[in-house]
């Protein structure tokens, strides 16, 4: 149940591991055992170099409520029969101390919590619009807070038991029994019905892909890695764009310019492009070349191979090409051979490799 229903990333293991090591600090399981201790975490869905933690919280009782008060009303709730009197009056749960913690609004902002919600506090998680809440344990009658969410298109999303086995077995068993981690809630999943153990918003929704595709990468790195930058905000196309972008900014491609010799070495054919830019009017030193070295020729090529010339820096490359029109009046090498054909362009070192593999496969 819910491995497909939504890719848990490592992102995800660490903060729900934060919440549960949060949960160690609530107090509420001294006066009622039968009460988990909770632990929530909610982080922004965009840090953009802000903190990632907007708040945590566990659950406790009034602010600032003197422990001896506590302790008189629990004896007290105690002779009456009030099985959880003192945490119904006093209590306060561990989503409301998070959101009260806030150091700005939460809307849009993702919710770890060890416990799926209760009402009341899915009611509070929904008025201030977070956008998907994660829980590691299924409390029973919690089928309202789902309805809750399902209504306001708000993700809440359980750990599928390899996951939660992931985030728990880093905690021994003396943690969760010493902090009542687990009262009054299983280890196990939730009931198996859509209808009310978990809900995908529909920006979730739209993030899946066809069940044949989910089938074959929910557990890969890749597919975890760009649910999680596509939640950051960041497109991978647009990485992939810039990266390609900056890899080939560097770089032009000089045809026509004859070969000193068979055995002209890369030192050779940076003497010879800085020769050929100074003579086109381009201060340029062997020191804004990174390397200049000459490709295969090409099968239906007769002339001198190409030269592919790398700079260190883009002004220089823009420098040569400010005045590319200049390359077939320059005679860089002697006044006997044939500089009609000599021309600089831009070169594109991915487009190069792929036509390099379609030919080689034909």
């Amino acid at each position: 149940m819910g491995e497909e229903l939504y890719p848990i990333t490592n992102t995800d293991l660490t903060w729900m591991k934060v919440a549960l090591t949060v949960a160690s600090r609530a107090e509420i399981s001294k006066f009622s055992k039968e009460k988990p201790n909770v632990g929530c975490v909610i982080r922004r869905s965009r840090s953009k170099g802000s903190p990632a933690v907007l708040a945590v919280g566990w659950n406790g009782f009034l602010p600032k409520t003197p422990g001896e008060i506590l302790k008189n009303k629990a004896a007290q709730y105690d002779r009456e029969g009030k099985k959880h009197g003192l945490t119904k009056d006093l209590g306060m749960h561990a989503e409301t101390n998070a959101l009260r913690n806030c150091s700005e609004s939460p809307e849009k902002a993702t919710v770890y919590v060890t416990h799926v919600p209760c009402k009341d506090c899915a009611k509070q998680l929904v008025s201030h619009r977070v956008k998907r809440v994660f829980y590691l344990f299924w409390m029973d009658k919690s089928e309202t807070s789902i309805t809750l969410f399902k209504d306001f298109d708000i993700s809440c999303i359980p750990f599928p038991s390899t996951s939660r086995s992931k985030v728990i077995g880093d905690f021994s068993s003396a943690f969760l029994e010493d902090y009542n981690i687990c009262a009054g809630s299983t280890r196990k999943d939730p009931p198996e019905s859509d209808s009310y153990h978990a809900y995908l918003s529909t920006e979730d929704s739209t993030r899946r892909t066809s069940s044949d595709r989910r089938r074959s990468l929910s557990d890969s790195d890749d597919y975890a890695l760009k649910i999680l930058l596509e939640e950051q905000g960041v497109k991978v196309d647009r990485i992939l764009h810039e990266f390609h972008e900056y890899r080939n900014q560097h770089n032009i491609k000089i045809v026509g310019v004859p070969e000193k010799s068979p055995e002209e070495t890369a030192q050779d054919t940076s003497d010879l492009c800085v020769s050929l830019f100074k003579e086109m009017g381009a201060e340029i030193t062997m020191h804004d070349i990174d390397t200049a070295q000459r490709t295969a020729k090409g099968s239906d090529s007769d002339g001198p191979r190409p030269i592919i010339c790398k700079f260190v820096r883009r002004l220089a490359r823009d420098l040569v090409m400010s005045v590319q029109q200049q390359a077939c009046k320059v005679n860089p090498v002697s006044e006997d051979t044939d500089v009609s054909k000599i021309n600089i362009s831009d070169y594109d070192e991915d487009s190069q490799e792929m036509t390099e593999t379609a030919s080689s496969t034909q």
